[in-house]
């Protein structure tokens, strides 16, 4: 009965007749059951079970045709070749947007969710972030932790200084909750919003947090512990290593707000208790009742911040409510204090439900907070902090965390509204990330909040379960409170996630509250200064752009402020070691070092050089999302005996870095072939299509039509053009990601005959399927001017009566084409027809046994399937597969002979195998949800670019644009032929001519100079490490 009401409950259809059992009429048998299930339905719709909910997907937009893409290609190059045009103005104002636990996967699921609240499908939605003009990634480990807190990364990008974990405004030598060895003089470290105050600027700090909290806290205070909010707080602490005397000597967080912030004209947030002695009561709006303070010594901060500012000649307006704050009038008020909430503020899907009273949001903060800053002539600093999107993940509440994150959005297009791009500086970023993703592979429009939804045969859409029988959520954590001790996962069907604001989503491992991660942040920024965020940064970088830009601190003091990018000089000729008090500071000085290294290096990107792209290598890392670059880029630095955190990854030191969309035309979740005809082609197909449009239809060859279907990837224009091409992978060369740069197919599956001819899963029959050709006689025949292909997958190359040695196994196996074709003998053919010296080789003693001034042509087919993991191969005693970095580099010898110039793919395939298994260093992980392979996450992948088109990789765009600037970069194509191709004034050399450092990519560009190669990192499609 059970799983008979789950079913109707979702269809509503809880009358509809049953085969009558025997010894019954169908009256009897109708009546009965009728009776039962309505009294049983109607039992569960009131006690809030169930929900007479039908399964869904919100629509998609119209507009996104198969030539939306260049459009879309061509106004984000358009916004790329307006930032250049450098203006001529330091920041007056400047703005830092925190959204607390606002990770990549927290973005996209809070932009898709924006879109559905709008009856769109939701992945192709903007916030308003998202259109600022540059993006980077941020690196957010503490001094002692890897995973960090909001106190220890807040004090890194309001100070410019990392910490170690729970302490806010000192740097790394204080010690946590010791208050004996604490000695200001030698541990504080100043915010930018400090020195804005003191060089007479208006400055701000708006939270939905309490104002002590620890994001908003190194603003204005200095403490060992973020506990001690209040002073009750801190004389209670019994983790202090101090005794309550000894920890009396520090002042609390609240006492420093009101005595040190003193000269911060707004204040707004909540933790009104904070400020208030125990004997005296507030009204809590909420509850409609009295509260008590919780301050022990007696003194009330509010009263004190009133007095203090009339002493000051002040007059100052103190607020509680949101009536109080729509009623303050910015002419007649030079200081404000809004405490709007006695403890932290309301979730903004609580707030906005609200049939009573409700509180201000963070746009009406924000909007009223500007109102007043914006009245003194010398500018502002503000900082504002969307705090409850952290809270909400902590509690596995996804729709209370994305509600916060559309609550943010709204308050930063205020921001924007209401300032001007020539004279404002506004920075977004996060704090830290969540252990939160959102997967398995939805289909376009998938409500983002609910459950999953597949399509039967007919077209009818349905709840999707998992092997275990039970439904599943777009979205889950890796741990959190949703999790239960030795308890199976919960059975989900009779929930309706998106209709409960409380609903705790999955999580796999049990935490009283959910973890933050280790993960880089995104980061978003436009403004004078804004190009200085252009790559991978560490998180303290955030506060010397900020006061380099504004002009604040020791910037100020020693004229190494923002100026005229053809008149400025190296910053790296000042010493920054100095704090605001005169003392020296070991943390700050390494802390600035390092941003004067970055923003040294983004000036250089800002001389203009004439050159345009004559070679092109494009890198995906398969699967290889910002959790796998963060986690490989610690691995990197423990493999040399370092913590690894502060270890850097060779595309992490690239001058360019952007955020990537991935979602396919029809689904949410992306797959391989999809994206990489995407970043090769240019144009967003469907899933599991390859090399054509939308309007290719999924395994039907039947209707197929090359000439209204086929697309054209960037690496087939540039052999057209006579230049050198290359695919290497070390997955098969017929696999999902580089089998679009030579082929087209309406399905990745048919990576040879045996393959197509076999394929179930295809609407048509055997005879109609063969007039499509596999993906390996399209690699032959199409890519027959390709100069080198090499990769795995030998088998599908030969007959099953040709038999080939594993050289790792020492098996033989026999191929598995069935058309009596061996590819490889006519690929040879081939060749040889063409006048081309071709060398084709299987082992590894081959592939460095090539000549390349002896050779035109290469085929290396060096494994019989996808090639060995690295683990495994570096680890091996007997046969070693080359690595990705021995084909590059051999590939590259071939390549660069040609003086027009080459074109290459490099494909890491096996990231995306090794997650695909669970298997970080094939140790097998635990997962949330059963599944027969783990599945990719609807996230957004980062982006790294250096050489010649590199700046048009700013902000966030859609995968299909990769393409678009590569043939831009190179003349290729439609570009060309148009003569819309990067041009001089555009171009820029992102440093002196020289090669790359460090491991595989330096093997990849030993003999290349940067004024004349475009190098680009991304990922095909996201594989998170974390369960989903």
């Amino acid at each position: 009965m059970r799983a008979e009401l789950g079913k109707l409950t979702q269809t509503c259809d809880w009358l509809a007749p049953n085969t009558p059992k025997r010894g019954k009429t169908m009256q009897d048998q109708r009546s009965t059951r009728g009776l039962l299930l309505a009294a049983l339905f109607l039992l569960t719709i009131f006690s809030n079970k169930v929900s007479c909910k039908q399964p869904k997907l919100y629509p998609q937009p119209n507009y996104e045709t198969k030539e939306y893409w260049t459009r879309d290609a061509q106004q984000s190059m358009d916004r790329a070749s307006r930032v250049l045009q450098q203006l001529r103005y330091s920041a007056k104002n400047v703005i830092l947007f925190i959204g607390d636990g606002m990770g990549v996967s927290t973005v996209t699921a809070g932009r898709i969710l924006k879109g559905q609240l709008k009856n769109s499908s939701g992945e192709e939605a903007s916030l308003a972030f998202d259109e600022f003009d540059h993006a980077g990634l941020i690196r957010t480990y503490n001094m002692d932790r890897q995973t960090p807190d909001s106190a220890s990364t807040a004090t890194a990008f309001m100070c410019g200084v990392k910490t170690n974990g729970y302490m806010l405004g000192v740097n790394q030598d204080a010690k946590l909750g010791s208050c004996s060895t604490y000695d200001s003089r030698q541990h504080d470290v100043v915010s930018f919003l400090k020195f804005a105050s003191e060089q007479g600027k208006a400055t701000g700090v708006l939270t939905t947090d309490r104002l002590t909290g620890a994001t908003p806290a190194p603003a204005y205070a200095s403490s060992v512990s973020r506990q001690w909010q209040d002073d009750t707080d801190r004389n209670t602490d019994d983790s202090s290593p101090d005794s309550p005397e000894q920890r009396r000597r520090c002042p609390d967080i609240a006492t420093q707000l009101v005595d040190r912030a003193v000269n911060f004209t707004v204040l707004m947030g909540g933790g009104r208790l904070k400020l208030l002695p125990k004997n005296v009561t507030t009204m809590d709006q909420f509850g409609g009742v009295q509260v008590n303070g919780t301050r022990s010594d007696g003194i009330n901060l509010v009263e004190r911040w009133s007095s203090l500012q009339r002493q000051l000649g002040r007059r100052p307006v103190y607020v509680e409510t949101a009536e109080e704050l729509r009623n303050l009038r910015a002419d007649q008020a030079d200081s404000v204090l809004g405490l709007l909430s006695t403890k932290k503020m309301r979730y903004h899907s609580t707030n906005i439900r609200s049939e009573g009273y409700r509180e201000p949001s963070l746009a009406d903060m924000t909007r009223k907070a500007l109102e007043v800053l914006r009245k003194n002539s010398n500018g502002f600093a503000l900082m504002v902090e969307g705090a409850r999107i952290d809270s909400g993940h902590h509690a596995n509440q996804a729709q209370r965390a994305l509600y916060d994150v559309l609550a943010f959005d709204e308050a930063v297009q205020v921001a924007t509204e209401m300032t001007s791009i020539e004279d404002t500086l506004i920075v977004v970023s996060a704090d830290h990330s969540h252990v939160f993703t959102i997967g398995h592979y939805g289909y376009r429009g998938q409500p983002i909040l609910g459950k999953m939804v597949s399509k039967s045969s007919d077209g009818s859409l349905q709840y999707e379960v998992a092997p275990d029988n039970i439904e599943k959520t777009v979205a889950s954590y890796s741990d959190g409170p949703s999790a239960k001790p030795n308890q199976p996962r919960p059975n989900i069907t009779e929930d309706v996630p998106e209709e409960k604001e409380k609903y705790r989503y999955p999580a796999l491992v049990p935490r009283h509250s959910e973890s933050h991660s280790a993960e880089d942040v995104a980061l978003f920024a436009r403004g004078p200064g804004a190009h200085l965020f252009q790559s991978v940064h560490q998180q303290s970088y955030i506060g010397h752009v900020i006061m380099k830009a504004g002009c604040l601190g020791w910037y100020a003091r020693t004229g190494n402020c923002l100026q005229d990018p053809e008149s400025a000089t190296s910053a790296a000729t000042v010493d920054p070691r100095t704090t605001a008090n005169g003392a020296t500071s070991t943390g700050l000085s390494k802390a600035a070092l390092d941003a004067q290294q970055s923003m040294d290096r983004a000036s250089r990107v800002l001389q203009q050089l004439r050159y345009s792209a004559k070679n092109v290598i494009l890198f995906i890392g398969d699967g290889m999302g910002v959790s796998t670059v963060t986690a490989g880029r610690i691995l990197k630095g423990q493999l040399k005996n370092s913590s690894g955190e502060e270890a850097s990854l060779a595309f992490d030191e690239f001058d360019h870095a952007g955020l990537i969309r991935t979602y396919n035309m029809d689904r949410q979740t992306p797959d391989s072939a999809a994206t990489a005809t995407a970043f090769l082609c240019g144009v967003k197909t469907n899933f599991y299509t390859l090399g054509v449009n939308q309007n290719a239809k999924l395994g039907s060859c039947s209707t197929y039509d090359s000439r209204q279907h086929d697309v054209v990837s960037f690496l087939k224009l540039a052999s057209e053009q006579g230049r050198a091409t290359g695919v290497v992978t070390t997955s098969r060369l017929t696999g999902a990601t580089p089998a679009p740069a030579f082929a087209s197919c309406v399905s990745r599956r048919w990576q040879d005959d045996t393959d197509r001819d076999t394929d179930s899963s295809s609407e048509d029959t055997v005879e109609q399927r063969r007039d499509c050709p596999d993906i390996a006689t399209q690699m032959v025949d199409r890519g027959v001017n390709f100069t080198v292909l090499m990769g795995g997958g030998r088998l599908k190359f030969l007959l099953k009566n040709v038999t080939t040695v594993d050289q790792v196994t020492g098996r033989t196996y026999r191929g598995t084409r069935s058309d009596g074709v061996n590819l490889v003998e006519r690929w040879k053919t081939l060749q040889g027809q063409f006048g081309r010296r071709a060398q084709y080789v299987e082992t590894a003693d081959d592939l460095r046994s090539i000549q390349p001034d002896n050779v035109d042509s290469v085929l290396a087919l060096t494994s019989i399937a996808d090639m060995q993991y690295h683990v495994i191969n570096i680890n091996s005693s007997g046969y070693r597969e080359p690595s990705l970095a021995d084909m590059t580099k051999k590939t590259l010898e071939v390549l660069t002979k040609n003086p027009k110039g080459f074109a290459l793919l490099v494909e890491g395939g096996r990231i995306d195998n090794g997650h695909h298994g669970n298997r970080a260093q094939r140790a097998l992980y635990p997962s949330l949800v059963p599944r027969s392979t783990e599945s990719h996450a609807g996230e957004d992948v980062s982006v790294m670019a250096r050489g010649p088109g590199a700046q048009l990789f700013h902000s966030v765009h859609q995968q299909s644009y990769i393409a678009h600037v590569i043939m831009k970069a190179a003349c290729l194509g439609w570009y060309a032929d148009t003569g819309n191709c990067l041009k001089a004034s555009e171009a820029v050399s992102t440093t002196s001519p020289g090669e790359i450092p460090t491991t595989t990519t330096k093997s990849a560009v030993a003999k290349v100079s940067r004024k004349n190669v475009s190098l680009i990192m991304s990922a095909a499609a996201l594989i998170v490490l974390r369960s989903i």
